[in-house]
């Protein structure tokens, strides 16, 4: 156990707050402990970002990377529970939860859950998945830069001949079309340490000063790996754009909103002999740029070899920002 993670636990007894301490009383969803015990330390903070809850998941070992956080007085308990119910009524899985309470406050963590991941090595994992999921694979990715992709069936344990520490992330296609599921951190070092490490490798964080554009951040990260510059593609931005704005107005980081890339650049009279698109959401494009080489499976498109040319878009909506980037492989434009 970290000395970050032992401060956490003892502040938590001194003050009396402890996980799941509603447990006992009825919810309208699956109590998980990594959740409680996530939200221990969100009640513990002031203020609270998706890097404070992002940090919180991992120390506590949740393989969930977006929860929803709810804050209220105790009182209003059963409030919040019915809040989470409705905020995620239209997306598919199992409602899960965690809690925490002290004095008269409680956090409530939630999320859908469609698949898990479960860590059965220092470089193993076993994925689970029902129905309604296809096309799954894991993207694993070390914290030297060196990344695997390995196709999964349900219920498969998968070994890896990377060296961990390892980010193992399963992705898998649904109503909304491909995106992560679950992620899990593996080996030496996992969890957030008092002065905990980036997971991005050291020559991608050239991509990440400060007041860069969105065409240079991907341009300086491919550079750091030897690849070529994408040309950028007036046609692939005006899509990437369209599609940021539609992101930021449903609020969700969808592939297939307004059809899947391929069939949305096709109704611009473009055909390429690969697509790719990945998309990210966050309090500024820095932050969701961030996002997107922390997510293993986004940086392995980042940096395919096999794009040639890419759309970029950042859009400012609703107190938040939807990057977009559009990648294709030798385009032709097809008159309609």
């Amino acid at each position: 156990m970290s000395r970050w993670r032992i401060v956490s636990v003892c502040l938590a007894v001194l003050s009396g707050i402890w996980p799941n301490a509603g447990q006992a009383q009825e919810t309208p969803c699956v109590m998980e402990d990594a959740l409680s015990e996530a939200a221990v330390t969100l009640l513990l903070e002031d203020e609270i970002d998706s890097d404070t809850i992002r940090g919180a998941l991992i120390e506590a070992g949740s393989d969930l990377r977006r929860v929803g956080v709810l804050r209220a007085a105790l009182r209003h308990r059963n409030r919040l529970f019915h809040r989470a119910t409705v905020r995620t009524q239209d997306q598919p899985g199992e409602l899960v939860c965690g809690e925490a309470q002290s004095g008269e406050r409680i956090v409530l963590l939630f999320s859908k859950r469609v698949a898990r991941l479960e860590g059965t090595g220092p470089r193993s994992v076993r994925a689970h998945f029902g129905t309604g999921i296809e096309d799954a694979y894991l993207a694993v990715q070390a914290d030297d830069g060196h990344a695997e992709r390995h196709r999964v069936r349900d219920g498969e344990e998968v070994r890896f001949e990377l060296e961990g520490p390892l980010s193992v992330q399963l992705v898998g296609a649904d109503r909304d079309g491909p995106r992560p599921l679950a992620s899990l951190r593996l080996g030496p070092g996992s969890s957030l340490s008092s002065e905990p490490r980036s997971e991005i490798p050291a020559e991608d964080g050239v991509a990440l000063e400060r007041n860069l554009s969105l065409d240079e951040r991907v341009r300086r990260l491919r550079a750091a790996h030897d690849l070529s510059r994408l040309r950028v593609n007036r046609i692939l931005s005006r899509e990437s754009e369209r599609h940021a704005r539609r992101v930021c107005a449903e609020r969700r980081a969808s592939h297939i909103s307004g059809g899947d890339p391929s069939a949305r650049l096709a109704s611009r009279g473009i055909r390429s002999r690969v697509t790719g698109e990945v998309i990210a959401r966050g309090a500024s494009t820095l932050a969701a740029f961030r996002g997107l080489l922390e997510s293993p499976s986004h940086r392995m498109a980042l940096l395919d070899r096999r794009f040639t040319d890419v759309g970029l878009a950042e859009i400012e909506l609703g107190g938040q920002t939807c990057v977009v980037v559009t990648l294709s492989a030798w385009p032709r434009y097809i008159p309609q």
